[in-house]
């Protein structure tokens, strides 16, 4: 087996982004290796959400580089990369409401037009993981705002992404499911050696993280 303790699954090298003649990120760079789960926190406005997007090929820098699995994404390349190998957790849900919890989990998979047979055995697997497998039929509106977005992050890590984006995914939740959520994610994501970057506003979270950086003024710094 190839070990990929120290492959880097994501680099950002001088990554810059204006809004408005407003510079949010003044290159920018970030390197994010195999297993890392990375805090990046900043004021409300800093561009944290802007990185995010730029780092899962939902958005163009201005200027800069993006390179996923040591490769510079091309632009032909955009959206099979970010089907294959990017998931994503927001801080709502965006569950489909018309879907019951299988098949918004399975989403992924059907886009990607992936073997639905294996697919839903993962995902019952997953489900019953995060304390699911009893809502499995359910439609979103059934579920509690824990249990939404628990279903969120089997959907996120469902196609086994190597770097999962997350963006405020306990914002909308109170002090103890906020903890419980990041401590499943924790857990889901060490298990499937995935890649983690978590935009917060939360202290607790970002200092729970393995490295923590923080962007001020368009600039990243390593707080930890």
């Amino acid at each position: 087996m190839v070990d990929q303790s120290n492959e880097t699954v994501l680099a950002l090298k001088g990554i810059q982004h204006a809004y408005d003649d407003v510079e949010v990120l003044q290159g920018v760079d970030l390197d994010i290796a195999r297993g890392d789960i990375v805090a990046l926190t900043g004021p409300s406005g800093s561009g944290k959400t802007t990185l995010l997007q730029i780092a899962g090929l939902l958005n163009r820098p201005q200027s800069g580089e993006v390179a996923l699995l040591g490769e510079t994404v091309q632009e032909k390349a955009r959206q099979n990369i970010r089907r294959d190998t990017l998931g994503f957790v927001f801080q709502f849900h965006h569950l489909l409401p018309e879907c019951d919890v299988l098949e918004n989990v399975l989403m992924p998979i059907m886009i990607a037009r992936g073997d639905m047979t294996a697919g839903r055995a993962r995902a019952v697997d997953l489900l019953e993981r995060v304390g699911l497998s009893h809502r499995i039929d359910h439609r979103p509106s059934e579920l509690s705002g824990g249990e939404r977005q628990r279903v969120a992050l089997v959907r996120a890590l469902i196609h086994r992404p190597a770097l999962l984006l997350a963006d405020e995914p306990t914002g909308n939740l109170d002090g103890e499911k906020s903890r419980a959520i990041w401590a499943l994610l924790k857990e889901l994501v060490l298990e499937e050696h995935c890649s983690v970057l978590l935009a917060t506003h939360s202290d607790e979270l970002a200092n729970s993280a393995q490295r923590h950086v923080r962007l001020t003024g368009g600039r990243l710094e390593t707080v930890r």
